[in-house]
């Protein structure tokens, strides 16, 4: 079978996703509800109609995520093996987190934290708690965590907190894992796919690179630990030599990133704002890119894997979104509030 057939057969299915997303319009009423339950009325004839039991900020995000994971399995089921580790790319960076803050909560002594994906069957997480054995010690969860995926990351956060004698470096390592897991991704295609893979992935990517720099130069994370999670990392064209030299130039996270937009060609930031709000501002703004490019995508009728991004990329703002409007009603937010929040594109 050519390359093109093998997509021939995905790409009226994606499309039949894409369909059932929530429209902007939807998205702007539920924001404007004057209340949780006419919000929760506007849902109910969608995927988050399991939103009428949730009670609290957590129940909200969990299921939120698992409609995502839902599209996600759907994606991966109607797509060739050749783009299974690109929709395992996004579920992966959500597991990393909860990974990670179990590694964290075993290395303070701690109990565990809310873990949104813990609850979804099949998650690393999940698998996890299900055993208590591997919750013992952080070596257990070591061995356990070397026969996934996560080995590189998990290994690393832990030696780094070990030798800064915090926990913080298990924290930040989400920040690389997420980026090495999508340019694992990427590294599959050539060519046209791979451009059209980058102009979804590549705002975010790059969003997601100086943000790992900044936290890393914020905790002390040691340059020879940036070098052997990121450097070496494809993705993007992101010059990991040169940024290497910044971190190691500037005194502070908020030289880090103003030195680094330079490097970034699609990031944007706002000098006037301390480095965490101007993050979270370029955070927003480089999803609300990928986002316009995802929704380009399904301009043409590509038989490619671009459909396989862009409809990951429209399903995880989807999820963004809803989670922080839902949230903010929760919390008494007023509509202006919430609508400053919310990534459009």
């Amino acid at each position: 079978m050519n390359r093109p057939a093998r997509y021939a057969r995905a790409v009226p299915r994606l499309r039949a996703l894409k369909a059932r997303l929530l429209s902007r319009e939807t998205l702007r009423e539920v924001a404007l509800s004057p209340s949780y339950e006419e919000a929760l009325t506007l849902l109910r004839d969608t995927p988050y109609q399991g939103l009428t039991t949730a009670s609290s900020p957590s129940t909200i995000q969990t299921v939120a995520l698992r409609v995502f994971y839902e599209r996600a399995s759907s994606a991966r089921k109607m797509l060739p093996p050749e783009a299974h580790l690109l929709v395992d790319a996004f579920t992966r960076e959500e597991e990393a987190r909860d990974v990670l803050a179990i590694l964290r909560s075993i290395y303070e002594g701690r109990t565990l934290p809310y873990l949104p994906t813990a609850s979804i069957q099949g998650t690393l997480p999940s698998r996890i708690k299900r055993d208590p054995d591997i919750l013992v010690s952080t070596q257990r969860l070591s061995e356990f965590l070397d026969k996934t995926w996560m080995k590189p990351y998990a290994r690393t956060a832990l030696k780094l907190a070990q030798e800064a004698r915090s926990p913080e470096p298990i924290t930040w390592a989400s920040l690389p894992a997420a980026l090495g897991e999508y340019a694992s991704a990427l590294a599959r295609f050539r060519g046209a796919d791979r451009r059209g893979l980058e102009s979804i992935l590549c705002p975010y990517l790059e969003y997601k690179a100086a943000a790992a720099l900044v936290n890393a130069k914020a905790i002390g994370v040691p340059i020879r630990a940036i070098a052997r999670l990121l450097e070496g990392q494809e993705a993007c064209r992101i010059p990991w030599q040169e940024l290497r030299q910044i971190y190691e130039r500037e005194p502070g996270p908020q030289e880090v990133l103003y030195s680094a937009r330079e490097l970034l060609p699609t990031l944007k930031i706002d000098t006037k704002l301390p480095y965490a709000q101007a993050l979270e501002q370029a955070r927003k703004e480089a999803l609300a890119k990928s986002g316009k490019a995802a929704r380009a995508a399904f301009g043409g009728y590509p038989f490619t894997p671009v459909l396989a991004a862009a409809i990951l990329m429209l399903a995880k703002i989807e999820m963004l979104n809803i989670t922080t409007i839902l949230t903010g009603i929760k919390l008494k937010l007023k509509p202006d509030e919430i609508s400053e929040l919310i990534i459009t594109y």
